[in-house]
Protein backbone atom coordinates (compact mmCIF):
# COMPACT_ATOMS: atom_id res chain seq x y z
CA UNK A 1 0.00 0.00 0.00
CA UNK A 2 1.16 3.64 -0.54
CA UNK A 3 0.79 6.94 -1.74
CA UNK A 4 2.82 9.25 -3.76
CA UNK A 5 2.42 13.34 -4.71
CA UNK A 6 4.37 15.56 -6.68
CA UNK A 7 4.20 19.05 -7.52
CA UNK A 8 5.87 20.77 -9.99
CA UNK A 9 7.51 24.33 -8.49
CA UNK A 10 9.12 25.49 -11.70
CA UNK A 11 8.68 25.09 -15.25
CA UNK A 12 10.42 27.82 -16.82
CA UNK A 13 6.85 29.90 -16.61
CA UNK A 14 5.37 27.67 -19.14
CA UNK A 15 2.10 27.55 -16.49
CA UNK A 16 2.04 30.76 -16.62
CA UNK A 17 2.29 31.40 -19.78
CA UNK A 18 -0.43 28.80 -20.77
CA UNK A 19 -2.82 30.06 -18.23
CA UNK A 20 -2.42 33.72 -19.84
CA UNK A 21 -3.19 32.26 -23.29
CA UNK A 22 -6.24 30.29 -21.90
CA UNK A 23 -7.90 33.83 -20.58
CA UNK A 24 -6.95 35.63 -23.35
CA UNK A 25 -8.93 33.20 -25.60
CA UNK A 26 -11.97 33.44 -23.20
CA UNK A 27 -11.82 37.21 -23.93
CA UNK A 28 -11.62 36.30 -27.90
CA UNK A 29 -14.45 34.04 -27.68
CA UNK A 30 -16.34 36.83 -25.74
CA UNK A 31 -15.40 39.30 -28.32
CA UNK A 32 -16.53 37.00 -31.26
CA UNK A 33 -20.02 36.41 -30.09
CA UNK A 34 -20.40 40.10 -29.81
CA UNK A 35 -19.18 40.80 -33.07
CA UNK A 36 -21.89 38.04 -33.97
CA UNK A 37 -24.62 39.97 -32.33
CA UNK A 38 -23.85 42.92 -33.96
CA UNK A 39 -23.57 41.68 -37.40
CA UNK A 40 -26.71 40.21 -36.56
CA UNK A 41 -28.30 43.60 -34.85
CA UNK A 42 -27.21 45.18 -38.40
CA UNK A 43 -28.78 42.72 -40.62
CA UNK A 44 -32.13 42.69 -38.47
CA UNK A 45 -32.54 46.54 -39.52
CA UNK A 46 -31.12 46.18 -42.68
CA UNK A 47 -34.00 43.58 -43.19
CA UNK A 48 -36.78 45.10 -41.19
CA UNK A 49 -36.04 48.85 -42.82
CA UNK A 50 -35.64 47.12 -46.32
CA UNK A 51 -39.32 45.71 -45.86
CA UNK A 52 -40.52 49.45 -44.66
CA UNK A 53 -39.07 50.62 -48.24
CA UNK A 54 -40.50 47.89 -50.02
CA UNK A 55 -44.27 48.64 -48.92
CA UNK A 56 -43.34 52.12 -49.53
CA UNK A 57 -42.54 51.50 -53.01
CA UNK A 58 -45.48 49.71 -53.20
CA UNK A 59 -48.00 52.37 -52.37
CA UNK A 60 -45.82 54.88 -54.32
CA UNK A 61 -46.25 52.27 -57.42
CA UNK A 62 -49.86 52.03 -56.44
CA UNK A 63 -50.89 55.87 -56.56
CA UNK A 64 -49.26 55.84 -59.65
CA UNK A 65 -51.34 52.92 -61.40
CA UNK A 66 -54.14 54.69 -59.25
CA UNK A 67 -53.67 58.19 -60.94
CA UNK A 68 -53.03 56.99 -64.26
CA UNK A 69 -56.42 54.40 -64.16
CA UNK A 70 -58.41 58.03 -62.92
CA UNK A 71 -57.03 59.74 -66.03
CA UNK A 72 -57.83 57.15 -68.11
CA UNK A 73 -61.33 57.06 -67.18
CA UNK A 74 -61.20 60.75 -67.02
CA UNK A 75 -60.24 60.47 -70.93
CA UNK A 76 -62.46 58.10 -71.66
CA UNK A 77 -65.39 60.13 -70.50
CA UNK A 78 -63.41 63.03 -72.39
CA UNK A 79 -63.64 61.36 -75.79
CA UNK A 80 -67.51 60.46 -75.30
CA UNK A 81 -68.11 63.54 -75.11
CA UNK A 82 -65.87 64.71 -77.95
CA UNK A 83 -63.50 66.91 -76.36
CA UNK A 84 -60.92 64.12 -76.09
CA UNK A 85 -59.35 62.00 -79.36
CA UNK A 86 -59.14 58.19 -79.68
CA UNK A 87 -55.30 58.97 -79.65
CA UNK A 88 -55.42 60.24 -75.93
CA UNK A 89 -57.66 57.21 -74.85
CA UNK A 90 -55.40 54.86 -76.43
CA UNK A 91 -52.36 56.82 -75.17
CA UNK A 92 -53.72 56.58 -71.51
CA UNK A 93 -54.38 53.07 -71.62
CA UNK A 94 -50.82 52.44 -72.63
CA UNK A 95 -49.89 54.45 -69.63
CA UNK A 96 -51.89 52.19 -67.18
CA UNK A 97 -50.67 49.38 -68.74
CA UNK A 98 -46.56 50.33 -68.39
CA UNK A 99 -46.81 51.08 -64.93
CA UNK A 100 -48.51 47.39 -63.97
CA UNK A 101 -45.13 45.48 -64.10
CA UNK A 102 -43.63 48.59 -61.43
CA UNK A 103 -46.13 47.82 -59.13
CA UNK A 104 -46.16 44.01 -59.55
CA UNK A 105 -42.50 44.02 -59.26
CA UNK A 106 -43.32 45.61 -55.55
CA UNK A 107 -44.97 43.22 -54.13
CA UNK A 108 -42.71 40.31 -55.22
CA UNK A 109 -39.79 42.62 -53.46
CA UNK A 110 -41.65 42.55 -50.03
CA UNK A 111 -42.15 38.51 -50.88
CA UNK A 112 -38.36 37.95 -51.71
CA UNK A 113 -37.03 40.57 -48.52
CA UNK A 114 -39.79 38.72 -46.24
CA UNK A 115 -38.38 35.57 -46.59
CA UNK A 116 -35.14 36.87 -46.22
CA UNK A 117 -36.79 38.37 -42.89
CA UNK A 118 -37.72 35.42 -41.65
CA UNK A 119 -34.90 33.40 -42.56
CA UNK A 120 -32.75 35.29 -40.09
CA UNK A 121 -35.43 35.52 -37.48
CA UNK A 122 -36.06 31.57 -37.49
CA UNK A 123 -39.42 31.93 -38.31
CA UNK A 124 -41.39 29.45 -40.45
CA UNK A 125 -41.84 30.49 -43.69
CA UNK A 126 -45.91 30.23 -43.60
CA UNK A 127 -46.12 32.16 -40.41
CA UNK A 128 -47.32 35.98 -41.10
CA UNK A 129 -45.44 38.36 -40.22
CA UNK A 130 -47.17 42.26 -39.53
CA UNK A 131 -44.52 45.20 -40.08
CA UNK A 132 -45.34 48.42 -38.18
CA UNK A 133 -43.15 51.15 -37.98
CA UNK A 134 -42.20 53.78 -40.99
CA UNK A 135 -38.77 55.46 -42.55
CA UNK A 136 -38.02 57.84 -40.13
CA UNK A 137 -35.40 60.58 -41.13
CA UNK A 138 -33.15 60.77 -37.66
CA UNK A 139 -29.70 62.69 -38.53
CA UNK A 140 -27.10 62.77 -36.00
CA UNK A 141 -23.92 65.02 -36.13
CA UNK A 142 -21.20 63.83 -37.92
CA UNK A 143 -17.75 63.46 -36.25
CA UNK A 144 -15.68 61.24 -38.39
CA UNK A 145 -12.92 61.81 -35.84
CA UNK A 146 -14.70 60.83 -32.56
CA UNK A 147 -16.38 57.98 -34.61
CA UNK A 148 -12.80 57.12 -35.03
CA UNK A 149 -12.00 56.92 -31.65
CA UNK A 150 -15.29 54.97 -30.87
CA UNK A 151 -14.26 52.32 -33.31
CA UNK A 152 -10.69 51.89 -32.15
CA UNK A 153 -11.87 51.14 -28.77
CA UNK A 154 -14.70 49.11 -28.97
CA UNK A 155 -15.22 47.25 -32.16
CA UNK A 156 -15.14 43.42 -31.09
CA UNK A 157 -12.86 42.63 -34.56
CA UNK A 158 -10.18 45.69 -32.98
CA UNK A 159 -10.36 43.93 -29.71
CA UNK A 160 -10.07 40.70 -31.35
CA UNK A 161 -6.31 41.73 -33.41
CA UNK A 162 -5.03 42.97 -29.91
CA UNK A 163 -5.96 39.81 -27.54
CA UNK A 164 -4.33 37.82 -30.87
CA UNK A 165 -1.14 39.88 -30.36
CA UNK A 166 -1.34 39.66 -26.39
CA UNK A 167 -1.79 35.60 -27.26
CA UNK A 168 1.11 35.16 -29.46
CA UNK A 169 3.21 37.19 -27.05
CA UNK A 170 2.61 34.60 -24.25
CA UNK A 171 3.08 32.37 -26.76
CA UNK A 172 6.91 33.36 -27.48
CA UNK A 173 7.28 32.78 -23.39
CA UNK A 174 6.16 29.34 -23.44
CA UNK A 175 8.22 28.44 -26.52
CA UNK A 176 10.66 29.64 -23.75
CA UNK A 177 10.43 27.84 -21.40
CA UNK A 178 10.23 23.87 -23.27
CA UNK A 179 14.26 25.07 -22.84
CA UNK A 180 14.28 25.88 -19.37
CA UNK A 181 15.31 23.67 -16.22
CA UNK A 182 12.30 21.41 -14.40
CA UNK A 183 12.02 21.62 -11.05
CA UNK A 184 9.87 19.50 -9.24
CA UNK A 185 9.55 17.78 -5.44
CA UNK A 186 8.15 14.42 -4.51
CA UNK A 187 6.73 12.71 -1.58
CA UNK A 188 6.10 8.96 -1.34
CA UNK A 189 4.94 6.79 1.76
CA UNK A 190 4.30 3.03 1.14
CA UNK A 191 3.82 -0.25 3.30
CA UNK A 192 4.37 -3.70 2.99
CA UNK A 193 3.73 -6.41 5.32
CA UNK A 194 2.19 -10.26 4.60
CA UNK A 195 -0.99 -9.23 7.59
CA UNK A 196 -3.04 -6.52 6.13
CA UNK A 197 -4.66 -5.64 9.74
CA UNK A 198 -0.77 -4.94 10.65
CA UNK A 199 0.70 -2.99 7.51
CA UNK A 200 0.48 0.06 8.56
CA UNK A 201 3.40 0.65 11.63
CA UNK A 202 6.56 2.15 12.05
CA UNK A 203 8.43 -1.46 11.11
CA UNK A 204 6.58 -1.77 7.82
CA UNK A 205 6.36 2.07 6.76
CA UNK A 206 9.03 3.87 4.79
CA UNK A 207 8.86 7.37 3.38
CA UNK A 208 10.96 9.60 1.17
CA UNK A 209 11.21 13.45 0.09
CA UNK A 210 12.82 14.19 -3.03
CA UNK A 211 13.52 17.18 -5.61
CA UNK A 212 14.19 16.83 -9.40
CA UNK A 213 16.13 19.53 -11.51
CA UNK A 214 16.42 18.68 -14.76
CA UNK A 215 17.43 20.36 -18.41
CA UNK A 216 18.22 19.49 -21.64
CA UNK A 217 21.34 20.07 -23.28
CA UNK A 218 20.48 18.87 -26.16
CA UNK A 219 17.77 19.09 -28.18
CA UNK A 220 18.45 19.46 -32.02
CA UNK A 221 17.73 22.77 -31.86
CA UNK A 222 14.09 22.45 -31.45
CA UNK A 223 13.61 25.37 -28.29
CA UNK A 224 14.91 27.84 -30.72
CA UNK A 225 12.95 26.61 -33.95
CA UNK A 226 9.84 26.79 -31.47
CA UNK A 227 11.29 30.69 -30.33
CA UNK A 228 11.13 31.59 -33.81
CA UNK A 229 7.89 30.79 -35.24
CA UNK A 230 6.31 31.93 -31.87
CA UNK A 231 7.71 35.79 -32.81
CA UNK A 232 7.14 35.24 -35.94
CA UNK A 233 3.55 34.90 -35.21
CA UNK A 234 3.99 38.07 -32.96
CA UNK A 235 5.28 39.97 -35.59
CA UNK A 236 2.03 39.05 -38.05
CA UNK A 237 -0.72 39.69 -35.44
CA UNK A 238 1.49 42.96 -34.73
CA UNK A 239 0.55 43.65 -38.56
CA UNK A 240 -2.41 42.17 -39.22
CA UNK A 241 -3.66 44.84 -35.87
CA UNK A 242 -1.95 47.56 -37.74
CA UNK A 243 -3.81 46.81 -41.18
CA UNK A 244 -7.15 46.26 -39.44
CA UNK A 245 -6.63 50.01 -37.99
CA UNK A 246 -6.50 51.30 -41.40
CA UNK A 247 -9.74 49.09 -42.75
CA UNK A 248 -11.31 50.48 -39.67
CA UNK A 249 -10.22 54.05 -40.71
CA UNK A 250 -11.72 52.91 -44.30
CA UNK A 251 -15.17 51.70 -43.01
CA UNK A 252 -15.54 54.59 -40.77
CA UNK A 253 -15.02 56.85 -44.02
CA UNK A 254 -17.24 55.01 -46.00
CA UNK A 255 -20.16 55.20 -43.41
CA UNK A 256 -20.18 58.83 -42.86
CA UNK A 257 -19.72 59.26 -46.49
CA UNK A 258 -22.88 57.24 -47.06
CA UNK A 259 -24.79 59.10 -44.58
CA UNK A 260 -23.80 62.61 -45.91
CA UNK A 261 -24.71 61.38 -49.17
CA UNK A 262 -28.07 60.12 -48.27
CA UNK A 263 -28.66 63.44 -45.77
CA UNK A 264 -28.22 65.19 -49.52
CA UNK A 265 -30.82 62.67 -51.50
CA UNK A 266 -33.56 63.92 -49.03
CA UNK A 267 -33.00 67.55 -48.17
CA UNK A 268 -33.15 67.71 -52.52
CA UNK A 269 -36.39 65.26 -52.52
CA UNK A 270 -38.10 66.97 -49.34
CA UNK A 271 -37.27 70.49 -51.46
CA UNK A 272 -38.98 69.11 -54.69
CA UNK A 273 -41.72 66.54 -53.68
CA UNK A 274 -44.28 70.17 -53.01
CA UNK A 275 -43.70 71.75 -56.64
CA UNK A 276 -43.91 67.73 -57.91
CA UNK A 277 -47.57 67.68 -56.64
CA UNK A 278 -48.33 71.28 -57.94
CA UNK A 279 -47.05 70.58 -61.37
CA UNK A 280 -49.08 67.75 -61.61
CA UNK A 281 -52.25 69.64 -60.41
CA UNK A 282 -51.30 72.35 -62.52
CA UNK A 283 -50.70 69.82 -65.86
CA UNK A 284 -54.13 68.24 -64.97
CA UNK A 285 -55.73 71.53 -64.96
CA UNK A 286 -54.31 72.55 -68.65
CA UNK A 287 -55.54 69.13 -70.12
CA UNK A 288 -59.15 69.59 -68.32
CA UNK A 289 -59.05 73.21 -70.08
CA UNK A 290 -57.48 71.88 -73.57
CA UNK A 291 -54.47 74.05 -72.87
CA UNK A 292 -51.96 71.18 -72.07
CA UNK A 293 -51.52 67.67 -73.62
CA UNK A 294 -52.02 64.15 -72.41
CA UNK A 295 -48.37 63.73 -72.02
CA UNK A 296 -47.61 66.43 -69.61
CA UNK A 297 -49.64 64.58 -67.16
CA UNK A 298 -48.14 61.23 -67.70
CA UNK A 299 -45.30 63.38 -66.98
CA UNK A 300 -46.01 65.11 -63.87
CA UNK A 301 -47.87 61.70 -62.46
CA UNK A 302 -43.76 60.02 -63.20
CA UNK A 303 -41.98 62.64 -61.71
CA UNK A 304 -43.87 62.86 -58.29
CA UNK A 305 -43.75 59.32 -58.23
CA UNK A 306 -39.67 59.57 -58.59
CA UNK A 307 -39.27 61.82 -56.01
CA UNK A 308 -40.82 60.55 -53.67
CA UNK A 309 -39.28 56.78 -54.57
CA UNK A 310 -36.27 59.16 -54.57
CA UNK A 311 -37.28 60.71 -50.92
CA UNK A 312 -37.75 56.82 -49.46
CA UNK A 313 -34.69 55.40 -50.73
CA UNK A 314 -32.84 58.33 -49.22
CA UNK A 315 -34.31 57.94 -46.27
CA UNK A 316 -33.47 54.08 -46.25
CA UNK A 317 -29.88 54.45 -47.24
CA UNK A 318 -29.00 57.41 -44.42
CA UNK A 319 -30.44 54.39 -41.90
CA UNK A 320 -28.82 51.24 -42.94
CA UNK A 321 -25.67 53.93 -43.44
CA UNK A 322 -26.04 54.86 -39.62
CA UNK A 323 -26.87 51.29 -38.50
CA UNK A 324 -23.74 50.34 -40.52
CA UNK A 325 -21.68 52.95 -38.58
CA UNK A 326 -23.15 51.78 -35.01
CA UNK A 327 -21.89 48.28 -36.49
CA UNK A 328 -18.17 49.63 -37.07
CA UNK A 329 -17.80 51.24 -33.53
CA UNK A 330 -19.08 48.94 -31.95
CA UNK A 331 -22.21 50.18 -30.53
CA UNK A 332 -24.91 48.01 -30.13
CA UNK A 333 -28.56 48.97 -30.93
CA UNK A 334 -30.77 51.28 -29.02
CA UNK A 335 -33.94 51.94 -29.96
CA UNK A 336 -34.04 55.39 -28.62
CA UNK A 337 -31.95 56.00 -31.15
CA UNK A 338 -33.19 54.21 -33.89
Amino acid sequence: MGITAEETFFDGGADIANFKQANLELKSQQETLRATILETEFETQRLFYGLLLAYETKRIAKDLVDQAEAHYEEVKTKFEHGTASKFDVLQSKVQVSRLMPQLINAENSIQLIMTEFKKLLFLNMQEEVIIKGELEYAPIEINEESFLMEAYANRPEMKLKSLGVDIEKWGIEFAKATGAPQVSGNFEYAARSGDVSDMVNKRHGNWSIGLKTSIALFDGFSTAAKINEARAKYKHAMLDKEDYIEQISVDVRNACLNMREAESVIRAQKDSIVEAKESLRLSEVRYDTGVGINLDVFDAQVALAQIEQSLAQGIYDYITAKADLYRVMGREFSREEN
